[in-house]
């Protein structure tokens, strides 16, 4: 039937010419076509066949294939962007490391030189190094037994050295006052030496170059008597002396 008699139609019952069925076209106020029916003449339209504005009056807008696809595609175009922001704040690019082994045009393989150890700090020895009560290093009486309290002073010795040349030899001497024989004295002076010597070697010293030797009370400091308790405990003490050089360094 023709267009025009469609938009004109209300809701009177047309003739098709083409399907010979009567056809009903509704109308809304604003004369618009909402619905078009198939149907005999006198009876009441039952369902919606044709919806011009793309909608239905009770169930809401239809979702056309346009829409659809407009759709679908901003939910993709979301998780792109959501997988851009999760890959910024938790994947870090991996550190490039530097390649051990260069590679020059011609194909040859070149091996690197390798980094020298760097050497270790030379720092000024005192010439003689005592240890004794007034600079915390004490023994239990009668025995080459360190107290407690000597294992700091100790500790900052063996720093101390460790700033000495490799070719440098150290002699530890043991000193004691005059009680006891001489005999005594000097076994104790001895074994008291190398109980410092042996914690030395302990905390990082070359035994190469550390010897111990006893001295007994044959050798007091100058001025210091031992007829007196303040000369005596000046007189029981250790002291560290650079004898020497030890192998010379080869070049």
């Amino acid at each position: 039937m023709p267009a025009n008699a469609l938009e004109t139609a209300g809701e009177v019952a047309t003739l098709c010419q083409s399907c010979d069925e009567y056809v009903f076209v509704a109308t809304n106020e604003r004369g618009k076509v909402i619905g078009i029916f198939i149907g005999e003449e006198g009876d009441a339209p039952q369902a919606t066949a044709y919806d011009e504005e793309g909608e239905d009056e009770e169930a809401g807008p239809v979702l056309g294939g346009r829409g659809f696809f407009l759709a679908l595609l901003s939910i993709l175009l979301g998780l792109v962007f959501l997988g851009w922001i999760a890959s910024s704040l938790y994947c870090r690019p991996r550190p490039q490391t530097a390649s051990t082994t260069a590679v020059p045009e011609d194909g040859t393989t070149v091996t690197p030189t390798p980094t020298p150890a760097l050497p270790r700090p030379v720092v000024s020895i005192p010439a003689v190094i005592v240890l004794d009560s007034f600079s915390g290093v004490t023994f239990e009486t009668d025995k080459a037994t360190l107290t407690a309290e000597s294992q700091q002073a100790l500790q900052d010795l063996a720093d101390t050295l460790k700033g000495a040349p490799p070719t440098s030899v150290f002699e530890i001497r043991g000193h004691t006052d005059n009680q006891g024989s001489e005999a005594y004295n000097k076994q104790l002076s001895y074994q008291r030496a190398e109980t410092v010597r042996q914690f030395l070697i302990k905390h990082g010293i070359p035994a190469v170059q550390l010897r111990a030797k006893g001295f007994g009370a044959t050798v007091p400091k100058d001025g210091v008597t031992n007829e007196t308790e303040e000369g005596r405990r000046k007189n029981r003490r250790i002291e560290v002396v650079e004898i020497k050089a030890a192998l010379p360094v080869k070049k």
